[in-house]
């Protein structure tokens, strides 16, 4: 048994939930169902981490609800475990056992608790601590992020560093990037990020469908790439795009021309179930972003067997598992797609026959290789300095 406690702060306090809220929620609701995983989730928004109360649960509920391909038994499994034996309003204390652990798994670089003082005090009583790592992009390329957000994580990186925390990351991509920020001396694990569903085999999306684009609007997602792309084709031949995603830190240039190009449509409030059901009517996904830790869209979607053109970047490929068509760096790349997905039924159908193929791992893989990181032996080691 393995006594793992998870700040779910961050997410509680998201109006949204992006690819990183959904890594959280799913991976808890699978760690809820294991024997082998004694699950305590914390909630340390008034600064303080205590056990998640009522409150805490009901948003949390909230959250799967939003989501129509989950089933009312699953909300109610994941009630009855966080009806916890630790007294609702009391703070969270670290077990005695030596396979207690805290797993830092959301943005916990925006946490009220900063982790360089709570790591330390973890440590220092016998709690083993480890962080699942997104990407290190706020480091590779600062200008890409609000500067705040890249001083919190890297504040964030540090302290788990100077704890000695086992490692995680949601791809090879990313693992590679860690281990050379860490100098190659920590071992890091990946996870198999899940979707939350595929279609049948038999279930094909439509040929003649909706082309989307998903996720929040911000400078390394390439929207620009493809506004630019469609005003480098023909104003008779242009495709309509819908984009799906809040705005986020993106230039007003940009939120403005996504407001006003003839040839978009702009869902910026979508809920979960809008974009479900703008899925069932898509027959095309376009990547174009500049840096992923994974890719979540890429994989939501080759699991409902929709074609996808991604930026041809080693991430990409790998979260399409090589079922995904690669596109280069520039808007003239972007639109010589766009122009043969409009004329060249043979390559489309190449395109569909590589989705077909794609074989989605789940949640269940993802908390399984969690655990399994989190189980392996690794020699004792005191903490560095600071």
């Amino acid at each position: 048994m393995i006594a793992v406690a998870v700040d779910v702060s961050n997410t509680l306090d998201s109006i949204r939930r992006s690819g990183l809220q959904r890594l959280v929620l799913s991976t808890v609701e699978q760690l809820s169902t294991r024997r082998d995983v004694d699950l305590t989730l914390l909630d340390g928004r008034t600064g303080r981490l205590r056990a998640v109360g009522p409150s805490a649960s009901v948003r949390l509920l909230g959250h799967f609800d939003q989501d129509s391909t989950r089933s009312a038994a699953t909300a109610q499994r994941l009630a009855r475990r966080l009806g916890r034996r630790v007294p609702r309003a009391a703070v969270w204390r670290p077990a005695s056992e030596a396979a207690s652990w805290f797993v830092d798994i959301e943005a916990a670089w925006h946490a009220p608790q900063a982790r360089d003082e709570l790591l330390s005090r973890l440590v220092a009583s016998g709690v083993r601590t480890a962080a699942v790592v997104p990407d290190l992009l706020p480091i590779a390329h600062p200008g890409w992020f609000p500067a705040e957000s890249v001083r919190r994580f890297t504040v964030w990186l540090d302290a788990h560093r100077s704890a000695r925390s086992r490692w995680f990351a949601i791809s090879h991509a990313t693992a590679a990037d860690l281990s050379g920020w860490l100098g190659g001396d920590d071992p890091v694990t990946v996870l198999r990020l899940g979707v939350d569903r595929g279609f049948p085999a038999w279930v094909a999306p439509p040929v003649d469908g909706l082309i989307l684009v998903v996720g929040t609007v911000e400078p390394r997602k390439g929207h620009e790439l493809v506004l630019d792309a469609l005003d480098a084709l023909d104003p008779d031949r242009r495709p309509i795009i819908d984009v799906v995603g809040s705005a986020g830190w993106a230039g007003g240039d940009l939120l403005t021309r996504l407001d006003n190009h003839p040839s978009v449509r702009w869902h910026r409030d979508a809920t979960d179930s809008d974009l479900e059901e703008l899925w069932s009517r898509t027959s095309l996904l376009l990547a174009p972003s500049r840096g992923e830790g994974f890719g979540l869209p890429v994989a939501e979607a080759l699991a409902r067997h929709i074609p996808v053109l991604a930026s041809d970047l080693p991430v990409m490929a790998e979260a399409g598992q090589g079922c995904a068509g690669l596109v280069g760096p520039t808007a003239a790349a972007w639109a010589t797609g766009l122009r043969r997905y409009g004329a060249d039924a043979d390559w489309v159908e190449d395109l569909r026959a590589a989705a077909a193929r794609f074989s989605p791992w789940t949640w269940s893989d993802t908390a399984d290789d969690l655990v399994a990181g989190l189980a392996a032996p690794l020699p004792p080691t005191a903490p560095t300095a600071g």
